[in-house]
């Protein structure tokens, strides 16, 4: 009840866009959350808070993970602060981790990783902002001080794929 509902168009009638769920409600294949902020467009889910565990794309999300879509495709998700890493697109992502696909594809642009956490890519860790060129990695950041191409590196440097692919 103290939360606003946004409905598309000028007109009373419009569309819903947005509000609040006071129960859990399954909108296509999501059970979305209650208490969370729920987007539509035209009909089709945008974003919304899962309120139990889920596929979306090539993933099984858990519960509490905030996923968006575009066009009716899934676009980025958001993993949930606290619980378990989730493992997808070969690598094990760690609570809180927030992912972007490529455009109508089911690959990696970016990771956003918090950087008391790490991705290991060909066995380097990573943190911040990891980026993709459509699933093959392009660049991050290293998490702590290590061995890249046989040379010490410090944790911050910035390593491409030519570094740790050469």
């Amino acid at each position: 009840a103290a939360h606003s509902i946004h409905l598309q168009g000028i007109h009373p009638s419009g569309q819903l866009e947005s509000c609040v769920l006071a129960e859990p409600t399954q909108i296509g294949q999501a059970i979305c959350a209650d208490d969370a902020e729920l987007q539509i467009w035209n009909g089709f889910l945008q974003a919304c808070t899962l309120a139990k565990p889920a596929r979306f794309g090539p993933l099984d999300l858990p519960a509490g993970s905030k996923i968006t879509n575009y066009n009716g495709a899934p676009s980025s998700f958001a993993l949930p602060q606290a619980g378990d890493a989730v493992d997808g697109f070969g690598l094990r992502l760690p609570p809180g981790t927030e992912a972007f696909f490529c455009s109508e594809a089911m690959t990696l642009r970016q990771l956003n990783v918090d950087r008391s956490r790490y991705v290991a890519v060909a066995g380097v860790k990573l943190t911040g902002d990891i980026e993709f060129d459509c699933g093959t990695f392009r660049n991050g950041q290293l998490f702590e001080d290590a061995m890249v191409g046989g040379n010490q590196r410090r944790a911050g440097d910035l390593v491409t794929r030519a570094d740790l692919f050469p």
